[in-house]
């Protein structure tokens, strides 16, 4: 192969290529769901019911930052802890997959508070400052938990999911004791010690 002449552009032609914003489209879905905030705020929170159905341990009220992303719901110490990504006591985002959110307004002990009920049986009330807050998070907390609603019934493509078929005879796994057979045979070249 022969080297070819490199192009060259006159001096008074310059070629700017735009720099391209980063793509959204290149990352997944559950990233980008994760990074929009919903809401988020200081509200009291107490842990009510743990899932296994007993009541938890520490039904104490705390002041929280909290921050309701769709599917999941984080606590903070305060903002400040939100902007370093430490959550309160390094508690995991509460998932809010079949959760659920009630007003309760026959609770006596304070007022503004809901129930926010999660899909493995735990309870929390949050209690917000006033009327106005209250139906902020309401709202917020609605269109969190809607969006997971809506996919888990149609898959993420908008499709409904269809389960495959049984695999047939033929395209059956091994019995574990061959798949074992058919291990030691391709490692076979290796000399074992004894």
């Amino acid at each position: 192969m022969r080297e070819s002449g490199s192009l060259e552009l006159e001096p008074s032609v310059s070629v700017v290529t735009p720099k391209e914003p980063e793509r959204a489209a290149t990352m997944p879905m559950e990233t980008l769901r994760a990074q929009t905030v919903l809401q988020e705020g200081m509200l009291g929170r107490k842990h009510d019911v743990e899932g296994s159905g007993k009541k938890a341990s520490n039904r104490s009220w705390n002041n929280l930052y909290c921050v309701l992303k769709p599917g999941q719901l984080s606590v903070y110490k305060d903002a400040k802890s939100f902007g370093h990504g430490v959550t309160f006591h390094g508690e995991d985002p509460l998932s809010l997959n079949n959760a659920s959110w009630e007003i309760l307004t026959t609770y006596k002990k304070k007022k503004h508070v809901c129930k926010l009920r999660l899909g493995d049986g735990s309870e929390y009330l949050f209690q917000c400052k006033d009327e106005e807050e209250l139906q902020r998070w309401s709202q917020a907390m609605e269109k969190a938990v809607q969006p997971l609603a809506a996919e888990e019934a149609s898959g993420p493509s908008g499709a409904k999911a269809h389960s495959l078929p049984p695999p047939s005879s033929s395209t059956a796994l091994p019995e574990p004791s061959s798949a074992k057979k058919e291990k030691e045979k391709k490692f076979s070249r290796f000399a074992k010690k004894k």
